[in-house]
């Protein structure tokens, strides 16, 4: 009787162990969903907030040297007397105007129509007024070559594409369900893990937290490598290299905030991995004190 109750005392130990282990990642992938449907909802979904950080990425000086680089190219194709003289000079021209508080205005609009295409399928080609820069051009093409004034005036267009039709892909196909889902998610996975810790026995409290702060742990430090891992594998399809240094780097700045929230997961599952052995060193204690 004995062997036999101690093989059931094992099997029992062993199934409670399992059953704690198998919630705790299905908890720990719910929360990830509820983790990426708020920030979601917070920055790409959140048309004002998508706006203001792209129009702040588009102006600060690497993101001008990336722009200026396309217009310059696209520009000099049209005018090819100038381009062997006047390419570099006024790329480093356009940079400095890109620069100034006047385009702030263009970022907002292309900005906006950024976001419209994300949320939106089939997208739309997106272009970057360049209008304003113009009388720019047709100033260097006077001064390098007075005869190359009318070529510019003719050929140099109001606007450069930047993204063409259905290159920017659509958000809004790949991530609505996680919108829909992800307060659900969260909502169950909080659930999960409270009735592990009240059906539980007082001497499973130890277990259920640091199984469930475990799984939670190794999850998120997963989810951080894989943010940085899949860029290369959503803008693959795009050919032009200018425009995939430009999605780059909107794609840093805001998944620089996803790495921030989820910095959070990180920090509780470390703190219930800490819970776990203070309530097992408290639960001895008073164990001791009774027996004393």
């Amino acid at each position: 009787m004995y062997i036999d109750y101690y093989i059931i005392i094992t099997i029992t130990m062993k199934i409670t162990r399992l059953s704690i282990t198998v919630f705790a990642i299905l908890a720990t992938i719910l929360l990830l969903l509820a983790n990426i449907s708020t920030w979601l909802n917070r920055t790409v979904y959140n048309r004002d907030v998508f706006v203001k950080t792209s129009t702040a990425i588009m102006s600060n000086s690497q993101t001008s040297e990336i722009v200026a680089k396309q217009i310059s190219t696209e520009l000099y194709s049209k005018t090819p007397i100038l381009k062997s003289i006047a390419e570099q000079p006024t790329e480093n021209l356009i940079v400095g105007i890109l620069q100034s508080d006047f385009f702030t205005r263009v970022y907002k609009k292309f900005s906006t129509e950024l976001h419209t295409a994300m949320m939106s399928s089939p997208s739309k080609a997106i272009a970057i007024d360049i209008s304003a820069l113009k009388s720019t051009f047709a100033t260097v093409a006077q001064i390098v070559d007075p005869k190359a004034l009318d070529e510019v005036k003719v050929k140099i267009p109001n606007e450069i594409v930047l993204f063409e039709q259905n290159e920017i892909p659509s958000i809004i196909e790949s991530t609505y369900w996680l919108i829909l889902i992800g307060p659900i998610a969260g909502i169950t996975a909080l659930i999960i893990f409270a009735a592990f810790l009240i059906i539980g026995y007082p001497k499973k409290t130890k277990e259920t937290l640091l199984i469930f702060g475990s799984s939670l742990l190794i999850g998120s430090l997963i989810f951080l490598y894989m943010i940085t891992a899949i860029e290369p594998y959503l803008f693959s399809s795009i050919n032009e290299s200018l425009v995939r240094d430009l999605l780059h780097q909107v794609f840093a700045v805001f998944t620089a905030s996803l790495s921030e929230q989820s910095s959070v997961l990180v920090i509780s599952s470390i703190i219930m991995i800490i819970s776990a052995f203070l309530f097992q060193y408290i639960f001895d204690r008073r164990h001791s004190k009774k027996a004393k």
